[in-house]
């Protein structure tokens, strides 16, 4: 388990319920994907933008969409204990926006979320501080994650072999790009994270002393230059994206700045805003 004070406070069990793996099924064939985190115990979760963005085909590249019948996401999350067999939970919404964030949201049915379990799901509350360069911060994701052979660990129906094991890496905090670090790689508002994550731990979230401050959205390879190093998307700029979630008022769309002052999702900090440059947003902190 992971020493850094953001972590404290949490069972083992509690950390692989708010933090699970994402995976995609298309005609049969499983591929994993990288790791998203719950907000939300109306089952609204963050990952990142990119693992999810153009996957359903060039009509679909922003807002808001569900998967085919034979083409969908969705996440495991354990059944009774941390490490015994997962249970699978289909993604019912995707919302993004490809110029702001290298976040998406992603929402499920908690109808079908293991009972067993429910009481262990311990929501991430949100961090939208100013991620100050030098100060400490910690990456949790499933790094190199792979589906195994057909199993069948109850003799009563068929299963899959999940091989998946949840990282905790810490560092320190690199580099503000308000505006974003590049026009190509990374056009988002980041922040560099020096520790070097590994495939698949893609969407986790990162920790700073504030709390949960970002989304784990590319690796730096180091060459022959800078050891390797990873960027992180700025929480506050999903702010401005839609989801789906019953405030009251029947489920319906509601700005997710509008979810957090609700209550229905936790976070602290500054007030902050999005300014738009034209091709790409900047994030201020107000």
């Amino acid at each position: 388990m992971p020493t850094s004070s953001s972590f404290t406070g949490r069972s083992e069990l509690e950390f692989v319920t708010s933090v699970v793996p994402v995976l995609e099924s298309k005609a049969g064939i499983i591929t994993p994907c990288g790791t998203a985190f719950f907000v939300s115990e109306q089952g609204i979760l963050l990952t990142a933008r990119h693992l999810v963005d153009g996957v359903f085909g060039t009509d679909v590249t922003a807002g808001e969409h569900v998967g085919e019948p034979g083409h969908f996401f969705f996440v495991l999350v354990p059944g009774a204990e941390a490490n015994g067999p997962r249970a699978s939970l289909r993604v019912t919404h995707v919302s993004f926006e490809p110029r702001k964030s290298d976040i998406a949201i992603l929402r499920i049915d908690m109808g079908s979320f293991p009972s067993a379990t429910l009481p262990h799901l311990r929501p991430w509350p949100l961090a939208h501080f100013k991620p100050e360069p030098g100060e400490i911060c910690a990456v949790a994701g499933y790094a190199n994650m792979a589906v195994g052979e057909p199993v069948d660990p109850t003799g009563v129906s068929p299963d899959l072999e999940w091989r998946q094991q949840l990282v905790f890496l810490e560092g320190i905090v690199g580099d503000l790009h308000s505006k974003g670090r590049d026009s190509s790689l990374a056009p988002h508002p980041c922040f560099e994270v020096l520790v070097p994550t590994s495939p698949g731990m893609s969407g986790g979230p990162v920790f700073t002393n504030n709390g949960l401050g970002g989304v784990v959205s590319t690796g730096i390879s180091g060459g022959e230059g800078p050891l390797p190093y990873s960027l992180a998307a700025l929480i506050a700029t999903c702010y401005q994206l839609g989801v789906q979630i019953d405030l009251g008022d029947g489920v319906r769309e509601h700005m997710f700045n509008d979810v957090i002052s609700s209550g229905k999702i936790m976070a602290a900090g500054p007030r902050t805003g999005m300014r738009d440059l034209g091709d790409r947003f900047e994030v201020i902190w107000l």
